[in-house]
């Protein structure tokens, strides 16, 4: 697991690095003929790529290389990283800040869908759940113990809590206030509330 994650990793670096350099080989020899928004958008394409197929992090490599390519390559003087028109520090600063809200925008959006297609297997494996318990319940033992009359409130409940769970900020927040909430807890003192209150039994 930790060797695949790193290999990942690790083809996500080199990827921002050839990446960014395959643009600038192919677009350098014309920067005399290619407007800078053009450019820029073609680097800004490979962060882009990077940050949806690897994450943050080699997509800010890429952001960072590709912002030190477009100050040396393309805006003049050219083969320095001195700019001496004012209106091209502009230029740079916006590429950067795009590059990298992009490369963040586009991780986050992976990691959306990847949350949003967990919510609906396991939302395909509750209702699994659901159909053999019914069916069990039915045809095996012929409701014996009326599982059926909670059924209703327990999907309910169960659709609850899954768009809870999805909240994340929320379910944070809630799962923080619960365990601050909880106060004294023990076996042993709830079975003598359970024997006291409920039972009405006495400790042997």
């Amino acid at each position: 697991m930790w060797a695949n994650t790193f290999q990942n990793r690790v083809a996500g670096y080199l990827a921002a690095v050839l990446g960014i350099a395959a643009v600038t080989a192919i677009c350098a020899p014309f920067h005399d003929h290619l407007n800078h928004m053009t450019v820029a958008l073609a680097l800004l394409l490979v962060v882009l790529f990077v940050a949806t197929v690897w994450g943050s992090w080699p997509a800010l490599l890429a952001s960072v290389l590709g912002m030190l390519c477009f100050n040396f390559f393309f805006l003049p003087p050219v083969y320095t990283f001195t700019i001496a028109d004012p209106q091209n520090w502009v230029a740079l600063a916006a590429f950067s800040i795009t590059a990298i809200t992009a490369g963040q925008l586009s991780r986050l959006a992976k990691r959306r869908a990847a949350e949003a297609a967990a919510a609906r297997k396991e939302t395909r494996l509750r209702s699994a759940y659901n159909r053999s318990l019914l069916e069990a319940t039915l045809l095996d033992e012929n409701d014996e113990y009326f599982h059926l009359a909670d059924l209703p409130a327990y999907l309910e409940m169960q659709a609850k809590a899954g768009a809870a769970y999805n909240d994340r900020t929320g379910w944070t927040r809630m799962a923080i206030l619960n365990v601050a909430r909880i106060g004294k807890f023990s076996s042993d003192r709830t079975i003598k509330e359970y024997a006291r209150g409920i039972w009405d039994i006495k400790a042997i």
